[in-house]
Formats: C-alpha cells, structure tokens, sequence
C-alpha cells in the first residue's frame, strides 16, 4: 500500500490557456474537493515545480458525489517546458466505476516539469483533486494484516410518529484501518514523518497496489484523511506499533 502526503501541485506554478476565473487552478490547490477548476474539453495543463522533483506516483479524483469528467488523461514530464518529445509520457487510466485514475511508477523519476493533456466528452472538463509527487513509504514499510475496509453511510435518516421512514441521502465515504506493527527505528522514522504532513485536517493520499485484496484496488485507493492521530506504542523487542483509521476526504 502506497501512502503520499508531498503533493507537489501545492508548491507548483500551474498554467493553462483556457482558465476559468470563477473556477481557477488555484482551487487544485485548496483541500476541499468541491473546490474545482473548470477548463475547456480539450486542453493542456503545466506544472512548474521550479526545481526538478522526485516522482514516482500521480492520483485523481473527482469532486465529492460526481463523476469525473475527463475521458482521456495523459501525464507528461520533463526538465524543460517543451513537449515534443518528452521524456516521460504515460496514459492514465480513468475508473468510470470509482471515478478515480492513478499510475504508479516502478522508480522514481527527477523532472522539474509535469504537463497533463485532457479531453472531456462533457461541454466542459473538471479537475477537482491531484496528486503528483512521491510516496511517503518505502517498499519495507506496509501495512499488517488484517486490513479493514467500509463504506460509511452518510444519510439522514428520521421517523414520523406512524414510524415512517425519511432518508436524505448523502455520499457515502470511504473508511480504511489498519496497522503498522512491529517496526524499527528507521520504519519508525517513516511512520513520523507521515504523520508530520498528514492529520485530521491534512490529506493523506492512498494507493492499494497489492495485487491480492481486491478484484479493483480502485475501489479502495483514494484521497483520505486520519480520522484521528494515532498513538505509537514501544514494546518490548524495541518495536514500535501503530494502529491508523482513514476517512475518506470530501
């Protein structure tokens, strides 16, 4: 399971040729998600990192309760602001079922330039959460067994005196725990400095790429944040445990 909190769309100087000012790219920066931006059907977007920054995933969801409209979605990275031929071009597949894409690379890669060309069948596209950067785990540092995973209801649900029921129905949210058991100082260290960048009210990003838990790790893969901040405990052996519950961001 891959978890990042260093989301270089923050610090990115980000342009477009068709900005919408009343949904301007500055809302990819705000943590809500009905905070969106809304371009034209077809366009381009460039991220200016300012130095070259490691990369090895990139994510997109959609506003809370909405499908995401982009059909076609293509990441492209480079150290210069030309795009010819860039040396890092990747198609990103979209999840119509979990309206979610991600990608993630087997290595990490160093460019200063991330560009994403669009297309929407919609009249217009919309662009609600990214996430491009580089995962805050190491392949040593995952989570034990067993994971628990639900979709949290979210409706408003009242009786009347003759017992009838009335729903006001919400979007559900997704809800992951689990547990970091057992871990060194140096997996320690890691666990902090996730918990230096994400709280209850700073996203933490999550991606499931096991290939055994489910039949689409998209279901469960998303834009989270903690529930609450966990509580290491030192036991005996020098280990370090962690008990972790996520939320679904909204």
């Amino acid at each position: 399971m891959i978890l990042a909190t260093n989301n270089l769309v923050k610090i990115a100087e980000i342009t477009t040729d068709n900005e919408n000012l009343q949904f301007p790219l500055s809302n990819l920066k705000d943590d809500r998600r009905t905070k969106v931006c809304k371009l034209d059907p077809e366009g381009v977007i460039v991220f200016d990192f300012g130095v070259p920054q490691e990369v090895d995933l990139f994510m997109i969801v959609a506003e809370s309760g909405e499908i995401l409209k982009v059909n076609s979605l293509t990441l492209q990275l480079n150290n210069v602001d030309s795009w010819v031929m860039p040396p890092v071009s990747v198609n990103i597949a979209i999840d119509e079922d979990f309206q979610i894409g991600a990608h993630a690379f087997n290595t990490s890669v160093n460019y200063r330039f991330a560009r994403l060309v669009y297309n929407s069948l919609s009249p217009e596209a919309v662009f609600s959460k990214i996430f491009i950067g580089e995962r805050s785990n190491t392949s040593d540092l995952f989570f034990s067994y067993p994971l628990q995973y639900r979709e949290v209801d979210n409706a408003i649900k009242a009786k009347n005196t003759l017992g009838q029921l009335f729903i006001d129905k919400i979007n559900k949210q997704k809800q992951l725990s689990g547990s970091f058991r057992t871990l060194n100082l140096d997996e320690n260290d890691q666990v902090l400095g996730i918990l230096d960048d994400a709280s209850e009210t700073a996203p933490i990003w999550v991606y499931l790429d096991c290939n055994n838990i489910t039949n689409n790790n998209n279901r469960i893969s998303g834009y989270y944040y903690l529930s609450e901040v966990p509580q290491g405990t030192f036991s005996e052996g020098n280990f370090w445990d962690y008990s972790f519950t996520f939320i679904e961001g909204t």
